[in-house]
């Protein structure tokens, strides 16, 4: 991650330094899920289509406020690379221009609807990148395989139940109130001609690790692989939660609580790619017969399933690095859960025992189908490549097994070193995974790169 970006955490605060690298790699620690969706007794051929056809036919992905027949969930803004924002030096100024950004974002969202509402901005936890200090506003300064072809965000909003705190001019009117969400997405193109396929790239927390994804983005396109890179996860996805659990109640009721409350993380992840790429198809039609590849890295990993999920007739296949499935145990097993602070159990009666944690994953993963445990068999028969860091405490390496298991246990590269390491070392498999890219994705082959006019 860059110096210059800017997270809206609980004060609208920078990310310092030294917490971003602290930061480097991390996988995220967030889940989604509503109802069980086995796959005990489905034939291999038959799972993709399965489970597509049972997460839209049981309504089981989360209701957006906008949902137009195409199914994509919300609307993209672009951003003009051109444009030169004026700094914005004082917190004052910044809350001001938040408010304007968040007003402008929130008609977007419900463009052509006849009843705007009020627009609730992101809460405590939440990441936002700032206009005027976004890493892409550096873009001129970069050498040309550095520079994005275009920078976008996409924009969700959803209904929130209780009423929070209003616009002056909205106080005492049957408004509906929305949950505005935001994702930024830049562009790196390709001469058509040249172009193996366009690789979605879903980083770890906060968008980190900075340097390496940028250094895979030059790698990857002087490949001719053309990248659709998720800066970050949606802005929500860090957003603070607490869940009270007390096993002398029973855990069912509190598990429901936490796939509902979760879900909508994950599926916000797919609903941004899915709207994306639609975005980039309508204006270069010829990038929908380009092959498309998922990879994420660290919690970038742990939700690719379920964005391929969301469409995985159009994915090709997909590269994992230091992913997991089962995010509520992930969450609650990470090394890193007290520094990001974004998911907390709190028991009620006293400290859990090991069967209480086991009991609540169970309970979990049954009201869990978008969990990367279920999602996993959109995958299955794809070419899938997993890195794997066997003694992974962030991601816990045996929830990386599970996942390995759920996908069928396809093509694994495992090394005896921790989340960080792992990361530390990617840069040196860049060429072995782009190798690995170029001979198992179909129609990626036929296409050979030739130098740029």
């Amino acid at each position: 991650m860059t110096r210059a970006v800017v997270a809206h955490i609980e004060h609208g605060g920078r990310v310092g330094r030294g917490a971003v690298a602290a930061l480097l790699a991390m996988g995220t620690l967030m889940g989604l899920g509503c109802r069980s969706i086995e796959r005990v007794g489905v034939a291999p051929e038959r799972l993709q289509e399965s489970i597509d056809d049972a997460l839209v036919s049981q309504g089981l992905w989360p209701a957006r406020y906008r949902r137009p027949a195409e199914g994509v969930q919300g609307v993209i803004r672009e951003l003009d690379l051109n444009a030169a924002p004026e700094p914005v030096e004082s917190h004052a100024a910044r809350v001001a221009s938040r408010a304007l950004e968040d007003e402008a974002d929130g008609d977007a969202a419900v463009l052509g609807l006849d009843r705007p509402g009020a627009y609730l901005s992101e809460g405590p936890g939440s990441l936002v990148f700032f206009e005027d200090k976004a890493p892409w506003r550096q873009w001129k300064d970069w050498p040309p395989e550095r520079q994005p072809t275009s920078v976008f965000k996409f924009i969700s909003a959803r209904r929130h139940a209780p009423l929070p705190r209003l616009r002056s001019s909205d106080r005492g009117r049957n408004v509906p109130v929305l949950e505005l969400e935001r994702t930024w997405f830049a562009f790196y193109d390709v001469p058509a001609p040249s172009r193996r396929g366009v690789v979605l790239l879903i980083p770890g927390m906060l968008g980190t690790p900075g340097p390496v994804i940028e250094a895979l983005v030059i790698a990857l396109r002087v490949d001719g692989w053309a990248i659709l890179r998720m800066w970050s996860h949606p802005s929500r996805f860090t957003e603070k939660i607490s869940f009270n659990i007390d096993p002398r109640d029973g855990l069912g009721e509190e598990a429901q609580r936490i796939a509902d409350v979760l879900g909508n993380r994950a599926a916000e992840c797919a609903y941004a790619a899915q709207a994306a790429f639609a975005h980039l198809e309508n204006l270069d039609p010829r990038l929908r017969d380009a092959p498309r590849v998922g990879l994420g890295m660290s919690g970038g990993a742990m939700v690719m399933p379920t964005v391929i999920a969301r469409e995985s007739s159009r994915y090709a296949g997909a590269v994992l690095i230091g992913g997991g499935a089962d995010f509520w145990t992930i969450a609650d097993r990470s090394n890193y859960q007290d520094m990001i602070d974004a998911v907390r159990s709190v028991w009620t009666a006293g400290s859990p025992t090991e069967r209480d944690g086991a009991d609540l994953s169970a309970e979990y993963l049954r009201r869990a189908p978008l969990d990367p445990y279920h999602t996993a068999a959109s995958l299955v028969g794809k070419p899938t490549l997993l890195l794997h860091a066997a003694a992974d405490r962030a991601v816990p390496a045996v929830q990386g097994d599970l996942l390995w298991e759920r996908l069928g246990r396809p093509e694994r590269w495992a090394w005896p070193v921790g989340h960080e390491m792992l990361f530390v070392m990617l840069p040196g498999q860049f060429q072995s995974i782009i190798e690995w890219l170029d001979r198992s994705v179909p129609g990626a082959a036929a296409v050979r790169h030739s130098p740029s006019p």
